[in-house]
């Protein structure tokens, strides 16, 4: 149960992230499983018609993603981690620094999202940012 739950949480307002190498809290590959933050979970609403297999830049909070969509067959047929290094360029030369997300959207479909760290603009590669832990999607519904 998450913080302010009284019931199950919908599907649509939890992510899973995974933080860049530089990103990471904890110094070690782990998983945050929390609730969305309620914009971040509107911005994907809004671009829902937009999003498809075909990966595509989007900004996202303050920082541009990579975004693309999956259907939980495709999750289960392929590992994230090799879809990006095998779809991404140059991305299997340098997977520590990316970072990624997953949410459901309304009609069903997950959408996997991936942050580039770039020290230039101080970006650490956290997906964490996407998440909020005080799950205050769940007190606007």
């Amino acid at each position: 149960m998450f913080q302010g739950a009284t019931s199950a949480v919908a599907d649509n307002a939890l992510s899973l992230a995974i933080n860049a190498e530089y990103g990471r809290t904890q110094n070690q590959l782990h998983i945050h499983i929390s609730c969305l933050r309620p914009d971040i979970r509107q911005q994907l609403d809004a671009l829902m018609p937009l999003l498809n297999q075909q990966w595509r830049a989007e900004k996202l909070g303050t920082h541009t993603y990579l975004i693309r969509t999956l259907s939980a067959v495709e999750l289960a047929q392929k590992s994230s981690f090799l879809r990006l290094a095998q779809e991404v360029p140059r991305a299997s030369r340098e997977m520590g620094k990316y970072g990624m997300a997953l949410a459901q959207l309304p009609d069903g479909r997950l959408t996997l999202m991936v942050i580039a760290s770039d020290w230039l603009t101080l970006n650490r590669g956290s997906a964490e940012e996407l998440q909020d832990h005080q799950c205050r999607i769940l007190k606007t519904r």
